[in-house]
């Protein structure tokens, strides 16, 4: 099957001549989901197995990264990370300030493959869905990492509008186990950003995070994912 893209303006770029691809995305698959994919492409091990695995794993290189060890695993190489500003030399970690982040490089191995197997198809541009490139979590003052259960959170990208009033479309948090929660109180709804309420109710874990809408006027919903994982502490 080919991933399809369209074409838009570059706006990293002076010349109105150069264009950029978008990736359509089909939407963002479960851990379940990818459990169940494996079952199927013939792994012995059952879902339950696999899915136990997952957590087994999240638990094994939580505590190997704390010890300060980078990881090489089957879809990435992980290491922990320090950003931030430091008053000088003799200034120290204050978490009040300074906040652990882990930078990601996907595998060679995974990265070769796909680029030898995947392949694209060019769509118009009326086929286009949300993008969705950034969130930012106000309390926090943090992008595309935590969220603050009923604060306000604001996210940019492009395509991003929608009638708040069709319970179809919106913004959702896609839990781990292909639950989804749907954004209720929106502050602003424009193509370009959404200002909205995150909702209380969600459990502590990760999420992915999908924008739905009717993009230039299509009848279909089209949809779009964030490209990072989002953390409810």
């Amino acid at each position: 099957m080919a991933i399809e893209y369209y074409l838009r303006e570059n706006p990293l770029t002076s010349d109105p001549d150069d264009y950029m691809a978008v990736v359509q995305l089909e939407g963002t698959a479960s851990e379940r989901e990818l459990a169940q994919r494996m079952v199927e492409q013939g792994s012995t091990l059952t879902m339950e197995d696999i899915i136990a695995t997952f957590e087994a794993m999240r638990k094994a290189a939580l505590s190997l990264m704390t010890e300060g060890r980078s990881l090489c695993g089957p879809l990435a190489k992980v290491k922990p990370a320090l950003p931030g500003v430091f008053a000088g030399e003799d200034d120290s970690y204050d978490p009040t300030r300074h906040q652990a982040e882990v930078n990601a490089t996907v595998s060679s191995i995974l990265l070769n493959t796909f680029r030898r197997t995947a392949t694209f198809v060019k769509v118009d541009r009326s086929r286009a869905v949300p993008l969705p490139e950034n969130y930012y979590d106000i309390v926090s003052d943090t992008r595309n990492n935590t969220i603050t259960l009923g604060g306000v959170a604001r996210l940019t990208g492009v395509n991003l509008k929608f009638e708040p009033g069709d319970a179809e479309v919106g913004v959702f948090f896609l839990a781990a186990d292909g639950s989804e929660t749907r954004v209720e109180t929106y502050a602003r709804i424009k193509p370009g950003e959404l200002i909205f309420v995150v909702p209380d109710g969600l459990a502590a874990g990760e999420y992915g995070l999908e924008v739905r809408a009717h993009v230039y006027g299509s009848r279909q919903v089209r949809r779009g994912d964030l490209e990072r994982t989002l953390t409810v502490a």
